[in-house]
């Protein structure tokens, strides 16, 4: 788990701007690209157990058409997969493979505009359940990804503030 209260996880490095920071309790990302930024770190953990990913992302500034989220897998050439929302009320689950992208589902769903979004990430038994603000938003069967690497893509040209990033292990109901 990261509340971001300073940077014992490396996400602020050396020589980044002054707009990625951490300050108050929050991770300030800012991504002056023309392509999505991706920043995750790598946490080991068996991708077959149950688990959950928890986030909580405002959107400040950038492109509204476009999404900014959590993913998991792998960082760079493997798979991952992305949930992310847009100002405009759209939300992705996205597979990625290092190679391209192939958008699972895109759909709406109520965001607050002005303040935090928590996305949460469950995978169950052999499925994945989607959720953002507590509304369920998508179920689809459990894929396998590649690494161990978990964080947040920044689309183009956008600024945003982080909360938290959670990560636990499920314990099977009895």
């Amino acid at each position: 788990m990261d509340d971001f209260v300073d940077n014992r996880f490396g996400w602020i490095r050396e020589g980044s701007s002054d707009l990625n920071r951490i300050q108050d309790g929050f991770l300030f990302y800012s991504n002056p690209f023309e392509f999505p930024y991706y920043d995750g770190k790598a946490i080991y953990f068996n991708p077959d157990d149950n688990f959950e990913i928890q986030a909580k992302i405002k959107f400040i500034s950038g492109p509204v058409d476009q999404l900014n989220g959590l993913f998991w897998g792998d960082l760079i050439f493997g798979t991952k997969f992305l949930l992310g929302f847009s100002q405009l009320g759209n939300y992705a689950v996205i597979q990625n493979t290092g190679m391209d992208e192939k958008t699972i589902v895109k759909n709406k769903v109520n965001i607050n505009r002005s303040g935090f979004n928590e996305l949460i990430i469950r995978k169950i038994g052999n499925k994945y359940v989607f959720y953002i603000n507590g509304q369920e938003v998508y179920r689809m069967p459990y894929k396998p990804f590649t690494g161990r690497y978990i964080g947040f893509f920044i689309a183009p040209k956008s600024y945003v503030q982080i909360a938290y990033l959670k990560l636990w292990k499920l314990k099977p109901k009895i």
